[in-house]
C-alpha cells in the first residue's frame, strides 16, 4: 500500500491532455514557429494556475483559427512568452518523506 502511494506521488505523467483541438493548434504553431519547443514546455506544467493559463491560451488560439483561419501574431507572442515562462525554472523533484494514512468510516 505504501509502495503504491509513493509511486503515485512521484509519477511524472503530464497533467495537460492533448485533445484534437490542442493538437490542431500545436500543428499550426509548429508550422509558424518551428524553433519553439511548445510540446516540451507543456510537459513542465506544475500547477493548476499554469494549467488554467495554458488552457485559456489554447482556447483563444482555437478561436483565432475558427475566426481568421490562422493564428494572430499576438497569440503567437503569447505562446512564445508561455514557453519562456515554463522553461525558465527547473521542475522541482518530487520526493516522498512521510506517508500519512487516513481511515474513512461510513455508517
Amino acid at each position: 500500500m505504501e509502495r503504491q502511494a509513493v509511486e503515485e506521488a512521484t509519477n511524472e505523467t503530464t497533467v495537460f491532455k492533448r485533445t484534437r483541438m490542442i493538437l490542431d493548434v500545436l500543428d499550426q504553431v509548429s508550422r509558424l514557429r518551428p524553433d519553439l519547443q511548445l510540446n516540451r514546455a507543456l510537459d513542465r506544467i506544475n500547477s493548476k494556475l499554469e494549467l488554467k493559463k495554458v488552457t485559456k491560451l489554447f482556447r483563444d488560439a482555437n478561436n483565432d483559427l475558427k475566426t481568421f483561419d490562422q493564428l494572430r501574431p499576438v497569440t503567437l507572442d503569447r505562446f512564445t512568452s508561455l514557453v519562456h515562462e515554463l522553461t525558465k525554472e527547473e521542475k522541482p523533484e518530487k520526493t516522498v518523506d512521510d506517508i500519512n494514512t487516513l481511515l474513512f468510516y461510513a455508517k
